[in-house]
């Protein structure tokens, strides 16, 4: 998109912060701090980044005191062609294009692309031997592709149990896959993964997955609003107050019941939020910490 969230300093007037929450400060940011890396090498950034842990630990920065740090660390001659304007404050994909080395994403998606066409009685992926070696990242990648390219048309139920019969992705214990192969399979409307989803949602409160999965829940043709708003009663108390709010939002706008997600007016639903976010940033405080966690 090229909205106003896009970029890296948005202008929040008239917008619920909680609102903003988004992936672009991770991957416009993370290409921001690569670019930088890509100009002062790789030892010299290393090094910059622990003095810049040690010397920022338990206190805010904002962007602007960031660019003067970077500047009078490396000094400005080697940060000379980096546009800091375009970087902050244009929306969009990021002004430089990093090339990456793309050898093991190009495996992970010739394995995403075999499984995208497969059918029941047609299924040959090859190189699936070598996917206990891959990393998670290169997994993810996988899940991802595959997410991407059958999102018109989902994979049939058939199809995900030979998947998860070769890979055992509904016993993996990592988060990161888990949240995408129960996505994949809640878009295909597979009845198995049901009660796995289910304990994701009451085990954890990650808002990165808790709040999508939701969504996927809710409207899955094996889950539907009724199990998400139930689901969502049985755990939201055990949820960081943004993350409750957001998802108590969704669930609304899916068709939740009048007067808030928990039963109550959706005034009493934001007093209660509000006043135990108070308590959980004051104890933040105390421990100098920040106030807003990253989530």
């Amino acid at each position: 998109g090229q909205g106003e969230l896009t970029k890296l300093i948005p202008d929040l007037k008239g917008i619920d912060p909680d609102d903003a929450f988004s992936s672009v400060p991770y991957e416009k940011g993370f290409n921001l701090l690569y670019a930088i890396q890509r100009r002062v090498g790789d030892d010299a950034f290393e090094a910059f980044a622990k003095k810049y842990i040690k010397d920022y630990s338990y206190k805010l920065v904002t962007s602007p005191e960031f660019k003067d740090y970077v500047i009078q660390h490396f000094g400005a001659a080697k940060l000379q062609d980096l546009d800091w304007n375009a970087w902050f404050n244009t929306t969009g994909m990021p002004p430089e294009t990093p090339t990456f080395d793309t050898s093991i994403a190009s495996e992970a998606d010739a394995m995403a692309r075999e499984w995208a066409v497969s059918s029941p009685g047609n299924i040959k992926v090859s190189n699936c031997d070598a996917w206990p070696s891959w990393s998670s990242q290169q997994k993810q990648f996988m899940l991802d592709q595959l997410l991407e390219m059958t999102e018109s048309k989902s994979l049939d139920v058939k199809v995900l149990e030979e998947m998860d019969r070769t890979f055992k992705l509904t016993a993996s214990n990592n988060s990161e896959v888990s949240f995408r192969w129960y996505t994949l399979c809640l878009r295909s409307g597979a009845s198995f993964i049901l009660p796995h989803v289910i304990n994701m949602l009451s085990s954890q409160g990650r808002m990165k997955f808790t709040r999508p999965l939701f969504r996927e829940l809710a409207k899955s043709k094996v889950g539907g609003k009724g199990i998400a708003l139930k689901t969502f009663k049985a755990n939201s108390s055990g949820y960081h107050p943004i993350c409750r709010g957001m998802v108590a939002k969704d669930l609304k706008g899916q068709g939740g019941q009048r007067g808030g997600v928990l039963g109550l007016s959706w005034p009493s639903t934001m007093l209660i939020s509000i006043a135990a976010y108070t308590v959980f940033a004051v104890v933040r405080i105390r421990n100098k910490k920040c106030p807003i966690p990253f989530v």
